[in-house]
């Protein structure tokens, strides 16, 4: 999302919408980080502190998600963006990086499945399980 936020600021001619994009990239991407290194701490120490902790970072990467939606679904930016509807360019550039964002988000979510606490415990668990039966 963060790249495509650039790539649209980058096509922008409106300064205020180039800073726009920016600061949404800015968001997500922080965000994002945030959150990869909650559920990372929540990992190695499951306490009631570090969930809090996650669940914040998972809050604010949402709100900066729903931000940046709410600035894209808006007429004017609608506008702005379709002003070269017939970019035969812009439209390939939009397929790539949607593809890119959509492996990213489901990396990112498998990457938190695998390593959500107590993964380790309970794959032992069951493999242990599975032996003595």
């Amino acid at each position: 999302m963060a790249n495509l936020c650039r790539e649209a600021s980058e096509r922008a001619s409106n300064v205020n919408l180039k800073k726009q994009f920016i600061n949404c990239a800015r968001e997500v991407a922080s965000s994002t980080a945030s959150l990869i290194t909650a559920v990372k701490q929540l990992d190695s120490s499951f306490t009631e502190k570090n969930q809090r902790e996650c669940t914040e970072a998972a809050r604010s990467l949402y709100t900066a998600a729903e931000q940046l939606e709410t600035f894209v679904d808006n007429p004017q930016t609608a506008k702005q963006l379709a002003l070269s509807p017939t970019d035969a360019s812009t439209w390939q550039r939009l397929a790539d990086n949607s593809k890119v964002v959509s492996e990213s988000i489901k990396r990112l979510v498998a990457s938190i499945r695998d390593q959500a606490p107590g993964q380790v415990s309970v794959n032992s668990f069951c493999v242990n399980s599975k032996c003595a039966l």
